[in-house]
């Protein structure tokens, strides 16, 4: 099977894939026993609880 990602390899431009190419490249990685990962959501900007707020930036800008 050639690979067409590969310079001096039979077929299409690297950057045309065709369904048939998909199939047989899921076939394959399902037929080596592929697993695929799912990962939960990560959220970039997480809100701060009451207690962060309460002794956050504001309070350590406090007058002595």
């Amino acid at each position: 099977m050639s690979n067409p990602r590969q310079p001096g390899t039979q077929g299409s431009s690297p950057k045309t894939l065709t369904s048939e190419r998909i199939a047989a490249d899921i076939a394959a990685f399902n037929k080596a026993g592929g697993r695929i990962e799912v990962l939960g959501n990560t959220p970039f900007q997480r809100k701060p609880d009451a207690a962060e707020i309460a002794k956050g930036p504001a309070a350590e800008r406090s007058p002595k």
